[in-house]
Order: C-alpha cells, then sequence, then structure tokens
C-alpha cells in the first residue's frame, strides 16, 4: 500500500467516527425530546379534567345557593348553566389548542435535530475532504521531489562514466592509430594486437568471429584484426573471470571474452535491457543467496540476487545499486 492509498483509508475512518459521533448527538437529542414530550402531554390531560372538575363545583355550589334562598329560579339557573358549559368549552378549547402547539414543537424540535445532524455531517466530510487533498497534494510534492534528486543523483553518475568511458576511448583512439602507423610501410591487412576504438565498434555494429579455436577476428575498414580468445577488443586486457580457475578453461560467451560469471558465481540473463555506452545490453543476475538467516542474530531471513550489466569498453561488470534495481523493477 502506497501512502495515498494510506491517506484515503485514513479520511474514510475518519469519516465513519465522524458519522457515528453526529448519529449518537442526534439520537441523544430526539431522545430527550420524546422525554419530554411524554412529561408535557399528560399534563393538558390532567387541565381539563381539573376544568371540568371545577365547573361542576361552580354548578353545585350556585344550586345550593339558590336552594338556601327557597328560590329555583329557572330562568336564571338556565342562563348561568349556558354561561358555565360556554365558559368552560373556551377554557378546554385553549388547553387543546396549548396541547398542539406543545406537539407542533416537539415536531419542529425532532425535524430540526435531523437538519443540524446533516448540516453537521456535511461540514464534517468537507473538512475531511479539504484534509486529504491537502495531505495528498503535500505527499505527491514530496515524491516528485525524491524522483527528482534521483533523477539527478543517475544523470550525474551517467554523466560520471560517459566522461570515464569517452576518456577510455580517447586512449584506445590513440593507441591505435599509433599502432597502425608502424604498419604503415607493411602491406599485410592482418593486424594482431589492435585495439579497437569501442564507440566505433558499436557505431559501426562491428564483431568478432571465431576464425581458430582461441582466436577472434574483426573486420575494421577491411583489414583483419585477430584477437587471442579471452581477451577484450576494446581494451586488449583478461578478465579474471574469463577462465575457470579448476579446470584453466575459458568460461566466456560467443563473443569469445565476457565472462559467464562473476566472482565464480554464474549469471544469467533477465528479460531486462539498459543501454550501456550506446548498446542496449543484457541486465544479468546471479543465483540468489540467502542473508539474515542466522539462528540467533534476530534478523529477518531474506533471498536476493544481485544483478549486473556488462560494460564491453571497461571490461568488467558493474553491480546495480538498490536505486538502479528500483528504477528498472528488479
Amino acid at each position: 500500500m502506497n501512502n495515498e492509498e494510506y491517506l484515503k483509508q485514513l479520511a474514510d475512518a475518519e469519516k465513519n467516527n465522524k458519522r457515528t459521533e453526529l448519529e449518537q448527538a442526534r439520537a441523544a437529542s430526539i431522545t430527550g425530546i420524546e422525554q419530554e414530550k411524554a412529561s408535557v402531554l399528560p399534563t393538558f390531560q390532567a387541565a381539563k379534567q381539573r376544568t371540568n372538575v371545577q365547573s361542576q363545583i361552580g354548578a353545585k355550589n350556585l344550586a345550593e345557593f339558590w336552594a338556601r334562598r327557597g328560590q329555583t329560579r329557572q330562568g336564571i339557573s338556565a342562563q348561568a348553566e349556558s354561561s358555565r358549559g360556554n365558559q368552560l368549552a373556551g377554557a378546554l378549547g385553549d388547553i387543546d389548542i396549548a396541547k398542539q402547539s406543545a406537539i407542533t414543537g416537539f415536531g419542529q424540535q425532532t425535524a430540526q435535530a435531523g437538519t443540524d445532524y446533516q448540516n453537521a455531517l456535511a461540514t464534517g466530510y468537507g473538512n475531511i475532504e479539504s484534509g486529504l487533498a491537502t495531505n495528498l497534494y503535500d505527499e505527491r510534492i514530496r515524491l516528485q521531489q525524491i524522483e527528482e534528486a534521483e533523477r539527478i543523483r543517475l544523470a550525474r553518475a551517467a554523466e560520471t562514466r560517459s566522461n570515464q568511458n569517452r576518456s577510455i576511448a580517447a586512449s584506445k583512439t590513440a593507441a591505435t592509430l599509433a599502432h597502425e602507423r608502424s604498419l604503415e610501410k607493411s602491406s599485410s591487412k592482418v593486424l594482431k594486437g589492435v585495439l579497437i576504438p569501442h564507440d566505433y565498434a558499436v557505431k559501426n555494429q562491428i564483431k568478432g568471429i571465431q576464425t581458430g579455436e582461441n582466436e577472434f577476428t574483426y573486420n575494421v575498414d577491411g583489414d583483419q584484426v585477430k584477437v587471442r580468445k579471452g581477451v577484450n577488443p576494446f581494451t586488449g586486457t583478461t578478465n579474471p573471470d574469463a577462465k575457470n580457475k579448476e579446470t584453466d578453461d575459458w568460461d566466456v560467451f560467443p563473443n569469445g571474452y565476457q565472462p559467464k560469471n562473476v566472482k565464480g558465481k554464474p549469471v544469467t540473463s533477465t528479460k531486462t535491457k539498459i543501454d550501456v555506452n550506446g548498446q542496449s545490453q543484457n541486465v544479468w543476475k546471479t543465483p540468489p543467496v540467502t542473508i539474515g538467516a542466522g539462528l540467533f542474530d534476530g534478523k529477518k531471513r531474506q533471498i536476493v540476487s544481485n544483478y549486473y550489466f556488462w560494460d564491453g569498453a571497461n571490461n568488467k561488470y558493474w553491480k546495480l545499486t538498490t536505486a538502479e534495481k528500483k528504477e528498472l523493477g528488479l
């Protein structure tokens, strides 16, 4: 998992936590509203009952008053009863209106709790997305800086190698010209021991052909350059690994000078190619070895292979660095 995926996972976790937090707050708010509603609504029924009782007590007292006076006053009693009924209905109506107002208020509070939840959730998600965008931007800048630093390092390393190769090629060219001048008086076109400039050989695709058990011939502008097996035609030297130290036999590839091993460890070709001094060369690897395998050393056991590329201009294998292996996907 790369850092960008990790940051996105953190943002998703923050969103889940924010949603859970707000849902709990909304549930607590609604519970409080329902508890208050359950406490308040019964008071309206009690108020109606008290109003009825008080009205009936008033009617009873009035009837007793007229009875003590020995008067029935039917007309007055009917009028009073009618007035009492109107007052009672008005009082009960006021209680119903108050109750309905309370119910509406509780409904509005519940709806507001839902609205507050949605607004807080949108704000929380927005803040998390904004923070994620900032973190992703910072991470991309960091990766770009690392890539740029690595690009500069590889460019400098390539420039250093190129300068070294040009210097070697220049010295080879000078040696070759000097040798050719020494042969100007000779009519023979078969030259022995002549160094072939590597850049010139690459440009003109000059390759040796085995013309004897221990001899290779290179056609250089019509001249036949003879080179002993095992000798690099560009350096005039033999790589120390070109001969098997146990059998004293040549252990080289068909070009006659590139060893099939690095310090005794056989190399096999990978499918990866790399540009070396203007040539597309294979990347080679040695057999995997186990490191950190000690019983009590506390280190993690790993199986690794070393990777190399062949530099014919310098007659040696170069070991790839960790950064170069990473760049090539090895």
